[in-house]
Order: C-alpha cells, then structure tokens, then sequence
C-alpha cells in the first residue's frame, strides 16, 4: 500500500471505530474519549501536531499543495455541517476566553502560521506558474 492509501484506511478505520462506539455503546462512551483527551490536552496536542507533519509530509510527497488544500475545504465544510448545531456554545467560549488579538496571536501562532503557509503556497502554486 501506497503512503497516502494507509492515510486513508487510517482515517476510514477511526470514523467506522467512532461511529460503532457512539451506535453501540453510545454518546456517553465517546464522550469519556473526549473527557480522556480534554485532560492530557498539551500532549494531545503536540501529538496531534507530529501527526499532521507526518500525514502531510506523506501526502505533500503525493499531491500538489493545491489538492491538498481542495481536499482541505471538503474536511472543513464537513466540520462547519457538523460544528454549526454548536455554534453558540462554541461563540460562547470564545468570547470569553479570546478577547484580543494578541491573545488570538499567542495561542494560535503555531496554527495561523502553518495555514498562512498552505495558503501561501497554493497562491504561489496557481497564481505564479
């Protein structure tokens, strides 16, 4: 198997895992999941992070910026379907904990500087060829 087709059965496998906890055991169970992460979520997070440079070093080998950051708005359309029955909630906390720019900048830089980059390098991609 191809790099890019183990991402693939890799994220296939978490969303069939996902829903068959939430079917069968139900929403309780995959919120202890939550609950678990929550708790350990500096480490979670720079887990999450090694993942994503890996899973886009493999996927930036197999496809163009520009693909990958097609296949990026389908995974966040997707996200804003799912997220949008939340959104008060979640402008909500937001609110309250990001008030100023320089606390979007502080806790964010990492983030805004990987999507700038993406976003950069897709317009150079297509715009200046």
């Amino acid at each position: 198997m191809m790099p890019i087709e183990i991402l693939a059965v890799i994220v296939s496998l978490l969303v069939l895992v996902k829903v068959s906890v939430i079917l069968i055991l139900g929403p309780k169970a995959w919120l202890k999941v939550g609950e678990f992460l929550l708790k350990r979520s500096k480490s979670v997070s720079i887990i999450y992070l090694i993942l994503a440079f890996i899973a886009g070093y493999y996927l930036l080998t197999a496809l163009t910026v520009v693909e990958v950051m097609a296949a990026s708005l389908v995974i966040v359309l997707l996200l804003g379907v799912t997220l949008i029955k939340y959104y008060s909630e979640l402008l909500l906390a937001m609110k309250k904990s990001i008030k100023t720019r320089k606390e979007v900048i502080t806790r964010f830089w990492l983030e805004l500087l990987i999507w700038v980059g993406l976003a950069v390098a897709t317009l150079l991609q297509v715009l200046v060829r």
